[in-house]
């Protein structure tokens, strides 16, 4: 019969072609010529209901027999292959225990790990790390801390609203003492650390989204000396630096009386002046003071028994003069040739 004819030619053919085959491509593409839709194979064994009745069975049989005759032929091949491959990797000598490249890693941002050495070196000092929103109420922001909607101090921290004057990103963590005050009595020690937002022109040495945090001290003996010890000490231990100096200066805050501003030399030009401290030799580190009696007394507080102190630094200028960074803007533009440094 010519079909039987066919099917042997096919056999043959392919052990034929397979002695040429040297990769899996090669190998694939045969199956498909061999085994696929439109394969000679296939033809036949579509055409065998064409067939007459004494012949249809003879065929299919022939059919069944040559397509596993052909499948086992593709099948030791594959295995051949395999083997061929593992022996080629052998010859090689690859070291398949060998370590692999290693992914290069992240790290943390300059500004988170400011953050996490801040909480720690506080914590250490005795104070309770406590968080507040993000967005947050006039009365909480300004009017609890001597603010009222016309004070001349509110021009010192251009605020975005988001409601009629009432609702606002907030402009600094002292909201959180705010919260503190309602919700605790003395002795209080706290520490807020969190995120800030100004309506500010960037410069080098600020930008509308910045770090801050805000510490609380509160008890009947409190007093500058114990501020200014208590700075100098957690500043000494983030900065790492003992060229920077620190100066101590009057200023005025309506939430605190006295009220003094700190600084720390210029690490870019060593107290000479240049474009980051803006020619004065020294960086703005905080503001802070005495909590105003009249704070406490709109919570409940006396006055006459506790007094308190209370400070808010930037986190971004401690990373400009631990690290030497001259511009803050750069801490926050993601470039990793900035980033990649830390």
């Amino acid at each position: 019969m010519e079909a039987i004819k066919q099917l042997e030619e096919l056999v043959k053919s392919l052990k034929s072609e397979i002695k040429a085959v040297k990769n899996d491509k090669e190998l694939q593409d045969l199956k498909i010529k061999y085994t696929g839709r439109k394969s000679e194979l296939n033809t036949i064994l579509r055409s065998i209901k064409n067939l007459p009745k004494e012949e249809k069975s003879v065929i299919g049989k022939e059919s069944n027999k040559t397509k596993i005759q052909i499948e086992e032929i593709l099948a030791r091949k594959e295995i051949d292959l395999q083997k061929q491959e593992e022996k080629e990797i052998l010859e090689e000598k690859i070291d398949l225990t060998f370590p692999g490249k290693k992914t290069p890693l992240g790290n943390l941002h300059p500004i988170t790990q400011m953050y996490n050495k801040v909480v720690r070196v506080f914590r250490e000092l005795g104070f309770t790390i406590v968080e507040g929103p993000d967005i947050e109420t006039d009365w909480h922001c300004f009017e609890m801390l001597r603010m009222q909607k016309d004070h001349p101090a509110r021009d010192m921290q251009d605020t975005y609203y988001i409601e009629e004057g009432e609702v606002l990103p907030r402009t600094h963590t002292s909201a959180v003492q705010i919260r503190t005050l309602m919700n605790q009595k003395p002795p209080i020690k706290i520490l807020a650390p969190g995120r800030c937002y100004r309506n500010e022109k960037p410069d080098p040495r600020h930008t509308e989204t910045f770090y801050q945090f805000e510490g609380l001290v509160i008890d009947e003996k409190t007093s500058l000396k114990d501020l200014k010890s208590t700075l100098t000490s957690a500043f000494r231990r983030l900065l790492e630096n003992d060229d920077v100096k620190l100066r101590f200066r009057h200023n005025h805050f309506p939430y605190t009386e006295p009220s003094i501003e700190v600084d720390g030399t210029c690490v870019m030009c060593g107290g000479k002046g240049c474009r980051t401290c803006g020619g004065d030799g020294w960086v703005e580190l905080c503001g802070a003071g005495q909590v105003h009696p009249e704070v406490l007394e709109n919570f409940g507080i006396n006055s006459d028994k506790y007094q308190g102190y209370a400070f808010g630094p930037g986190i971004g200028r401690f990373v400009m003069l631990r690290h030497q960074v001259p511009d803050t803007r750069l801490l926050f533009e993601n470039d990793l040739r900035t980033l990649e440094q830390f």
